[in-house]
């Protein structure tokens, strides 16, 4: 897990915990499907946006529950993954990932 901040806009900037689904970044093609979790619609929404306009595939969730589901059915590439969620923390989301090694 890598801990990141993407400065979108001069007002915006968005802190986040980036999981790759995978193995190693070298046998692993191009990032086409990302997972944006975020419980700001706000947030998620541009982050869709400039990512779409980007060419990737976008997918939604709003707390960690709905990641795990969406990872488990059908596992994206990257996973942005906000950290300060309420009920599920991307923490706690990370660390369920990890002990699933099914999943990623």
């Amino acid at each position: 897990m890598k801990l990141g901040q993407l400065s979108l806009s001069k007002n915006l900037t968005v802190f986040c915990a980036c999981v790759m689904i995978g193995s190693s970044a070298e046998t692993t093609p191009a990032v086409d499907r990302i997972l944006v979790v975020d419980d700001l619609p706000d947030n998620y929404f541009l982050l869709q946006t400039v990512l779409e306009s980007e060419g990737y595939e976008v997918e939604v969730a709003d707390n960690g529950r709905v990641a795990l589901e969406s990872i488990a059915s059908h596992p994206p590439d990257l996973v942005l993954l906000d950290v300060m969620m309420p009920e599920m923390n991307g923490f706690e989301v990370t660390r369920r990932l990890r002990q699933n090694l099914n999943v990623i």
